[in-house]
């Protein structure tokens, strides 16, 4: 049996977009009513998460429902909730080729080119964040964007066109990108938050004067399936060497048949330098199954349509009734909450060469930050210009100070029970350390060091404390799976190593569980290994050869990383009421583990340790004080967290105090300001 811990990641963005053209009048037809853009799709997927062949579908606008939510007072039609929709899509990995349109959509709602204060009103700024995917980290970097958004007459049909200049760096320096973007159709969505279809338009990019360098996409709808298309070809310098970078695709996509195929980059780097090779993912489906050939060479994979998994990746809260900030601003029922409780803004600045960068001030639970393009911090003591002001305001300007790591949080413990994890399995990370010497019949740990300025040594701890050893027996927490998040490294001094002039010899331990098919296995213990400088991890040397030790020699072990542990509440037969969770896989996308539970091995938590466990929003300590093998050896309790911000920072400061300390670092001292 396997089961798959699903880790949802919650992403708060906050924008910013100002209407341009000098004038704040609203758009309108001839006969009065309000103009509005026409709707892209902002969720990409190959295959619908839909097998009908088109579900209740529904006009996307600004004017769209969320039907499929129920709320018990009723909500102006205007109100954010009302005008808010849900999105639904199948997430693929081995065809996320096709998000780079999806990044392109995101991005182009992100300036509200459909708002009717924004059509035919000429040209405004956008801060614009982008979002790209970096070695499976999602890194999102600010660009200002001109949008021009306008609604014209094509051969008889209306069209709303979408131009865009956006300044950014390139291998040669700054450039400018123009975007032309003409919108024919909206897309049409589906009741329960699917795309019927992405609607019918043309996307073309240019990234230099020429237009030799191109992103280039189009949507069409033919005989009820979409038809999107994908052309793109870019040119990078590595090492004095141009590069090339092209990107096609086609997708054939209704709720019950489909297909395509996608030609992407391959990159491959070594220390002289890069080449670009190609790969071609290919993928079809029906109403039942899908066929996926990711084009590393592995074959097709077949999966079921009706075997999914549901995950929120992005949520919004709503006020149900109207009423009042703090500030006395009206609130009205169905605001989205960033309306009175966002907090940030963009600036901008001029580095040290001279160039106009780009920069934004937030707030996330307790962590103030300027986020510069997602890499770069800005100096300390440079001049930064708020950009989110009117175009007859004065902006405000403000002086970066040196930073300050980690966040102020006030920490409320609480009374739990261990009842209220059991069965949750949750991520803990390793870091011991160990010393063990043989004593004739078996292992004698130290936990904590060996001090050598005594004959024979003594173990202490880290203050100098003697320690007793104990007979060590958790052997199962020396054995490393293929896919496990730990790693275990084993070794000793040997004098005879290197032709009798000493050296650090490395061990693995093998026992019945994992010594399948190595040559030279004869009985649980350490053998000889070698690391593999790949992965680096250690692995048996060929054959494997078993340490039969001296009394008084001694081997290191130092274990890190991080395992998944569960409470089960199992007490009986030798069990301590914890289980070590096998990791069968580990998508680094999603970041989701998944378990064979045929595997669980027993797990002893150590003595006097905090265990922080996170379920469900709530953060558990627990912490093992007593060795009777039951419940009643553990305390439990809930932490509750309020992080500091401006209007509350003053009552962080414990009573009758004026500063905060630094436990690690008793002069240094903070005060609030």
């Amino acid at each position: 049996m396997k089961r798959v811990l699903a880790i949802a990641i919650i992403a708060v963005l906050g924008l910013s977009a100002c209407s341009g053209g000098g004038s704040s009048s609203i758009s309108s037809s001839s006969n009065g009513s309000i103009i509005t853009g026409k709707a892209i799709p902002t969720e990409i997927s190959a295959i619908p998460s839909n097998n009908s062949a088109t579900g209740a579908p529904k006009t996307l606008g600004l004017t769209s429902r969320l039907r499929n939510l129920a709320m018990a007072v009723s909500l102006a039609d205007n109100s954010d909730y009302v005008k808010t929709s849900t999105r639904k899509y199948v997430q693929e990995h081995a065809l996320e080729q096709f998000s780079i349109i999806e990044t392109i959509m995101k991005a182009v709602a992100q300036t509200h080119y459909a708002d009717a204060n924004n059509i035919n009103a000429g040209p405004y700024k956008a801060m614009i964040a982008w979002e790209d995917n970096k070695g499976g980290v999602d890194v999102k970097t600010l660009e200002p964007w001109v949008v021009d958004s306008t609604m014209i007459t094509v051969s008889g049909q209306e069209v709303n066109r979408v131009q865009v200049w956006i300044e950014e760096a390139g291998d040669s320096g700054l450039r400018i990108v123009k975007v032309n973007f003409d919108i024919y159709t909206s897309a049409t969505q589906n009741d329960d938050g699917t795309y019927a279809d992405y609607g019918e338009w043309d996307l073309v990019a240019k990234f230099n004067s020429t237009g030799s360098e191109f992103f280039v996409a189009s949507s069409r709808i033919v005989n009820g399936q979409t038809v999107l298309n994908i052309n793109s070809h870019q040119i990078h310098m590595d090492q004095g060497q141009q590069l090339s970078e092209d990107l096609k695709a086609v997708m054939y996509r209704s709720g019950t048949t489909g297909y395509g195929e996608v030609e992407y980059p391959n990159w491959s780097c070594d220390m002289n330098g890069c080449t670009i090779g190609s790969l071609n993912a290919m993928y079809a489906y029906n109403a039942d199954y899908v066929a996926v050939d990711d084009g590393s060479g592995s074959g097709a994979v077949y999966k079921d349509r009706n075997a999914k998994t549901d995950m929120t990746q992005r949520y919004a809260l709503f006020y149900a009734s109207a009423g009042t900030d703090a500030n006395g601003k009206a609130i009205a029922a169905g605001d989205n909450l960033t309306k009175h409780k966002s907090f940030g803004f963009p600036v901008r600045y001029v580095d040290s060469n001279g160039v106009p960068q780009h920069a934004y001030y937030g707030a996330w639970q307790g962590r103030h930050s300027l986020w510069a393009n997602g890499s770069s911090s800005v100096p300390t003591g440079t001049t930064v210009t708020r950009e989110d002001h009117a175009p007859n305001q004065t902006a405000e300007t403000y002086t970066v100070s040196a930073p300050i790591s980690g966040t102020l949080t006030k920490r409320t413990l609480m009374e739990a029970d261990l009842s209220e994890i059991q069965n949750i399995p949750f991520e803990t990370f390793v870091n011991k350390f160990m010393n063990m010497t043989w004593d004739g019949s078996s292992w004698k740990m130290c936990d904590g060091f060996m001090d050598w300025s005594t004959n024979p040594p003594n173990c202490r701890d880290m203050n100098g404390n003697p320690l007793t050893t104990n007979a060590f027996t958790n052997f199962n927490s020396l054995i490393v799976q293929d896919n496990d998040r730990k790693n275990v490294n084993i070794n000793r001094w040997d004098q005879t190593a290197n032709g009798g002039m000493g050296g650090s010899m490395d061990y693995i331990y093998l026992n019945s569980t994992n010594f399948t098919g190595i040559t030279g296995y004869s009985l649980a213990g350490f053998y000889t290994a070698s690391r593999n400088m790949s992965t680096g991890r250690l692995a048996p040397t060929t054959p494997a050869v078993l340490y039969t030790p001296n009394i008084g020699e001694m081997i290191n072990v130092n274990i890190g990383g991080s395992i998944y542990i569960q409470y089960t509440g199992d007490f009986s037969g030798g069990n301590t009421g914890w289980v070590s969770k096998k990791l069968e896989s580990f998508d680094q996308q999603t970041w989701t583990p998944t378990f064979d539970d045929s595997g669980d091995t027993v797990f002893t938590p150590d003595m006097g340790r905090e265990y922080y466990i996170h379920s469900n929003g709530a953060n558990f300590v627990v912490n093992r004080i007593g060795q009777g093998g039951d419940a009643t050896d553990y305390e439990v309790l809930i932490e509750l967290q309020s992080a500091a911000n401006p209007s509350t920072a003053a009552t962080f400061l414990p009573a009758g105090t004026s500063y905060l300390a630094n436990p690690w670092n008793k002069v240094v001292h903070y005060t609030l300001d």
